[in-house]
């Protein structure tokens, strides 16, 4: 499928709408996977905000019944981070900002 071609955006809400347009796209993009729906979905919770999320941000590695043990290797190896969503800068500067955008199919 082709792309259409690039339009230059000027009026703030044109803007507003394509970036949200976008980010929709971009967002739901695992939506079909067994991490953004489904039973481990559910389980880690669209907040990681649950027991089985919290377990797996502590470095364990949480058993999930009915999951395909290739699925359940990958949950194992989420395990073994012991990455926290305090240690992640959430900061990004506009140059970067901008090459994310440039990246983005349309």
């Amino acid at each position: 499928m082709a792309s259409p071609p690039w339009q230059t955006l000027t009026n703030p809400e044109e803007i507003a709408r394509a970036v949200s347009q976008m980010n929709i796209a971009q967002y739901h993009r695992a939506h079909n996977t067994p991490f953004g729906s489904g039973l481990i979905g559910q389980a880690i919770g669209c907040r990681a905000n649950t027991p089985v999320a919290a377990e797996l941000l502590a470095g364990n590695s949480p058993i999930l019944p009915n999951i395909f043990p290739e699925t359940q290797r990958i949950i194992d190896l989420l395990g073994t981070s012991t990455l926290s969503p305090l240690s992640m800068d959430t900061i990004i500067t506009e140059e970067e900002f901008i090459t994310g955008y440039k990246v983005v199919r349309r």
